[in-house]
């Protein structure tokens, strides 16, 4: 347990240095530019909190808090990494790399208007990109939520061998 406490302790005590940067002062760049440049820092930032979030998430629910109940930690957590993906602009091809973040948080909520928001997360990346992982995430939401499991045990009851075969059934990709 020792080497997981001190990943979470990195990750709590982490700080982001896009936090602390700013083009406000440079006489440089114009005003549109300087705004650009912001909504791209801002958007970096917000994806790097995802994901710090959720990898406290998953230490929290995985290594510390047991899968039999959802502790008040895991609720924070999964707020703050739900609350930092709407920060990032659709219109940002960074929000597009937190569907991990997306996947362990989306599947801890019991909150509606966040399970709305993470359903709707993978519905508009799969129309825009195409790519068919958006679109196997809320199949998985959609299972995990009616039944209660943990997501791991979802995962393998899709990827486990049947009877007779050398392979899963499905394969996952997750980004």
């Amino acid at each position: 347990m020792a080497p997981v406490t001190k990943i979470e302790h990195e990750l709590i005590g982490w700080k982001n240095a896009i936090d602390s940067q700013s083009s406000d002062d440079d006489p440089t760049l114009g005003e549109e530019e300087a705004i650009r440049q912001l909504h791209e820092q801002q958007d970096r930032y917000h994806c790097a909190e995802a994901w710090r979030y959720a990898l406290l998430l998953y230490l929290e629910y995985i290594f510390k808090g047991g899968r039999k109940r959802r502790s008040i930690s895991v609720h924070r957590l999964v707020r703050k990494t739900i609350d930092h993906i709407r920060s990032c602009r659709r219109t940002s091809q960074t929000q597009k790399q937190l569907l991990i973040p997306v996947f362990l948080a989306g599947s801890e909520t019991s909150d509606e208007d966040m399970r709305h928001f993470v359903k709707e997360y993978c519905a508009y990346w799969g129309e825009k990109c195409r790519y068919s992982m958006f679109n196997s995430v809320p199949v998985l939401f959609d299972e995990i939520w009616a039944t209660g499991k943990w997501w791991g045990a979802v995962i393998d009851s899709k990827t486990r061998p049947s009877s007779g075969h050398g392979q899963g059934t499905t394969q996952l990709l997750f980004g």
